[in-house]
């Protein structure tokens, strides 16, 4: 985790809200190009399927899957990892093709141990729509304004014409179009944001939740993904928008923040968290804090807990 944070830093100092993004960050077909040369390369150690596909474009979702006998399913501990769930967030996607590359390639102990003892999933992008509008990839008479490197969201039609209504903000409180994914899984779905009713202030409307739980298509391939893994435990990468939120590592829950609304589990969702906290080092030094999660509006690590019994958490990276 040192190493891919390590990449991460040089990165950041290349990315801004008005500058073009530097070429080392991937595009979506980017991506695909590594993966499936990957795959061509290193047959028996990973394998790539579809699982689902975006809302509104159509999108393919892919699952990587990395093993030492990567077309049998073993009887051994899985993990999944999510790079990607909001459009701007992209620091995740070039940390998981770093450990996906080493996983893969790398013979050294450590990632043979790794091939040999669990399955290893990845989900590097499940937003490519909002990866696709960073980058400024589509058709130019719907990106008129090029690329927005502040998008957060898929880009379901909301409005019902056929547009794609975004401008090029700070924080993206003007786009109409779009869900954000990880406001659209139960529980607690309800107390998410409206898309015309929501918080009062400027970023209302990048926070909106859909017009039902699990409506989006691409959550959807997230729930497939999660029943056919099964996996132990896992973690989404995120980005923190405003600062605050960064070097943390957020898991289930005392919602409320009171101490009454606890999971049932908590002393060991407490104790994997405290740990895989220790694992992740600051930029400045020390390492990542650990928090349990106050807020109730449909996030993807509150719902594989809830619903499965998966432990995932969120690594809040530097904004």
């Amino acid at each position: 985790m040192k190493r891919q944070l390590l990449i991460l830093a040089l990165l950041l100092i290349s990315v801004s809200a008005h500058a073009q993004l530097d070429a080392r960050y991937h595009t979506l077909p980017e991506i695909h190009e590594l993966l499936f040369d990957l795959q061509g390369e290193y047959p028996d150690r990973i394998a790539i399927d579809s699982i689902g596909h975006s809302q509104q474009d159509s999108l393919p979702i892919y699952l990587v899957k990395i093993s030492d006998d990567v077309q049998v399913d073993l009887d051994r501990p899985t993990v999944l990892f999510v790079g990607h769930i909001h459009g701007e967030e992209i620091l995740g996607i070039e940390i998981c093709l770093d450990v996906i590359q080493d996983l893969v390639t790398n013979d050294r102990p450590q990632f043979r141990q790794s091939r040999q003892q669990l399955e290893t999933y990845f989900i590097v992008t499940m937003n490519p729509e909002g990866l696709n509008v960073v980058h400024g990839i589509g058709d130019p008479e719907e990106l008129i304004l090029g690329a927005d490197y502040s998008y957060r969201k898929n880009k379901r039609d909301n409005v019902g014409d056929g547009r794609f209504r975004y401008q090029i903000s700070g924080d993206g409180g003007n786009d109409t179009s779009g869900v954000d994914l990880n406001r659209n899984f139960e529980p607690n779905w309800i107390q998410g944001d409206s898309l015309y009713t929501g918080r009062p202030h400027n970023e209302w409307l990048d926070y909106y939740k859909g017009h039902s739980p699990f409506s989006e298509a691409e959550v959807q391939a997230m729930v497939y993904a999660h029943e056919l893994v099964q996996p132990l435990f896992g973690t989404t990468i995120h980005s923190s928008r405003q600062g605050g939120l960064s070097e943390k590592i957020f898991y289930p829950w005392d919602w409320g923040g009171d101490g009454d609304k606890v999971a049932p589990d908590q002393d060991i969702l407490d104790d994997f968290a405290t740990e895989f906290a220790l694992k992740c080092d600051k930029q400045g030094g020390g390492h990542f804090t650990p928090g349990r999660s106050g807020g109730r509006n449909g996030k993807r690590h509150d719902w594989s807990y809830a619903w499965g019994g998966w432990i995932t958490v969120e690594t809040e990276t530097s904004s």
